[in-house]
């Protein structure tokens, strides 16, 4: 019979697993949690909100000088941070759902040679050096930049096929500016094709469950974006390290090596709030949502596209949403929890806003209490990346 947990016990095991726990002296390697989405500012706040000792300039020496991490389209075709001693089997993995920019050039008019002999330009372009997507296209001969909006579409194809990197960021925390180099002088030591793509498949399911276990077979196939055929059978290649229990009478997998740590764990919820930011990782690793968000809260945390957007996450659970913006040079952070909390609550959110405001350098900051939260599904198409912009409220602390 299945060993069997209960709903608390579990989220708290995932609140230490994920890094919301706080409870490590030292800076924790930044690949501890696999999966961070690769899109500013989602990177920085993610990691902000699971290491308390963590600095923006971590991240940065981290992937650009260290070059332990690079930025790729990879599950679901979205853009993660996939550590490098990774990168081999996460893109052989996901490398049949990597054509999409090449068959938009395809569309576009662009023939099958035009694009070899661009991508060659491209090539002896960055031979020595990193660029953006402009100054590629600035430096390419006349003939090729001819090829008008279709060149967009070269720079993410070649990254799909290994040939670029995105290197570098251009323009801060909040920037998605890439700048590209070859992957051969990047990261000449990394051979993509030392795996195969079944293999590859199997890490990603191993990878999967060591960060987001306890979870199911549906909820790896929804996170991996990959067919149902090739999700059951990287979840299968992993049957002697995978051990069924119960939750709340619901079955679940995770690996049999973590089993010692849910154990123990208290049998009871978390204490603590952190800001997790829209896209964050932990909110979007299950296709079923409800461990740790309540239905009625659901489509406000939730685009109907199945985008999370930036939330409050109270003792384990989803207990609100946040947003933030900025006012001659202050950072306003807005927030609207979804039920009445004591004063502690506050106090910590004033905690976090300290630390929000240190890191991204803002002299001053302003917290800000929303009544409620706003409704994602029905409303504009990208609310959830804003989810309370022009919500009135109540600034309840200032620094």
């Amino acid at each position: 019979m299945a060993e069997r947990f209960s709903l608390e016990q579990v989220n708290h095991y995932l609140w230490r697993r994920q890094g919301f726990a706080w409870d490590s002296e030292a800076r924790p390697q930044l690949d501890s949690v696999f999966g961070i989405y690769a899109t500013s500012p989602t990177c920085y706040l993610a990691l902000l909100a699971r290491n308390r000792d963590f600095r923006f300039a971590d991240l940065d020496e981290w992937m650009h000088t260290q070059r332990q991490a690079v930025r790729i389209r990879a599950m679901r075709y979205s853009n993660f941070i996939i550590p490098v001693r990774l990168l081999p089997a996460v893109f052989q993995a996901v490398k049949s759902d990597l054509a999409n920019p090449l068959k938009q050039m395809f569309k576009m008019g662009v023939s099958e040679a035009q694009y070899r002999e661009l991508a060659a330009q491209i090539e002896r372009i960055l031979d020595d050096g990193t660029m953006t997507a402009g100054e590629i296209k600035a430096a390419l001969p006349p003939e090729m930049a001819a090829l008008g909006p279709a060149l967009a579409y070269a720079a993410p194809q070649m990254c799909a096929e290994g040939r670029l990197v995105r290197a570098t960021v251009r323009g801060g925390w909040k920037s998605d500016l890439y700048e590209y180099a070859r992957f051969d002088r990047w990261l000449p030591d990394v051979k993509l094709d030392s795996i195969s793509p079944e293999e590859g498949r199997m890490v990603l399911a191993r990878e999967y469950f060591d960060s987001y276990g306890p979870a199911t077979a549906e909820d790896f196939r929804w996170w991996s974006g990959l067919s149902k055929t090739d999700a059951k059978q990287a979840v299968a290649a992993l049957d002697n390290e995978l051990v069924a229990i119960q939750v709340d009478g619901a079955d679940y997998l995770m690996l049999a090596e973590k089993l010692d740590a849910l154990r123990e764990c208290p049998a009871e919820a978390p204490q603590g709030v952190r800001l997790l930011p829209v896209w964050d990782a932990y909110l979007m690793a299950y296709k079923n949502r409800a461990r740790y968000v309540p239905d009625k809260w659901y489509d406000y945390v939730y685009a109907k596209t199945g985008d999370a957007t930036s939330t409050v996450l109270l003792n384990g659970t989803v207990g609100g949403v946040w947003d933030f913006q900025e006012a001659k040079k202050t950072l306003i952070v807005k927030v609207a929890l979804f039920e009445q909390a004591d004063e502690a609550v506050w106090t910590e959110l004033q905690q976090q806003l300290v630390r929000l405001a240190n890191a991204t350098g803002y002299p001053s900051a302003s917290l800000v209490r929303c009544d409620a939260p706003v409704m994602l599904k029905g409303g504009a198409q990208n609310l959830f990346k804003s989810p309370l912009k022009g919500v009135e409220g109540e600034v309840v602390f200032a620094l």
